[in-house]
């Protein structure tokens, strides 16, 4: 099965004037949005930069979804880069991801330059290599 091709996604919006994903199938009970399908296509190919113009062609709720996204992933690309420059060996940080969700982990290394995975000591003493985006610093008392 193609992974693009996986899943379908129906357009709940009442109000969509001009919104050239919108697709009336009448084998289907409601009208299809392939932006998604359109997006993830850009995304597997690498062609990032054609995604703004794909998005201005959208529906209302498609621009807000992907502004709303968008602020996530740059609130996540601070705090990542918040553990890369602001954390030192030893230190402790909450993971937030896999197998060790919720727990502290201990930092053993820093990425270098060729690298954008840190590597941590898990609660069991295993060891696990995750991209900054995992983990957030945990605030240190201002006595120490």
């Amino acid at each position: 099965m193609n992974l693009l091709q996986m899943s379908v996604f129906y357009c709940e919006r009442e109000n969509f004037e001009g919104c050239p994903y919108r697709i009336i199938d009448l084998s289907e009970l409601r009208p299809i949005c392939n932006y998604s399908e359109l997006k993830a296509r850009l995304v597997v190919n690498k062609d990032f930069s054609e995604i703004p113009h794909l998005t201005s062609r959208a529906c209302d709720w498609i621009k807000q979804d992907e502004t709303r996204l968008e602020n996530i992933r740059k609130i996540a690309r601070e705090n990542a880069m918040d553990v890369v420059n602001n954390v030192k060996i030893g230190d402790m940080l909450f993971c937030l991801r896999g197998e060790f969700q919720g727990q502290e982990v201990k930092l053993l290394e820093k990425p270098l330059q060729s690298s954008i995975f840190i590597k941590c000591q898990a609660p069991n003493g295993e060891i696990i290599q995750r991209q900054p985006t995992d983990f957030r610093r945990i605030a240190k008392d201002k006595g120490e």
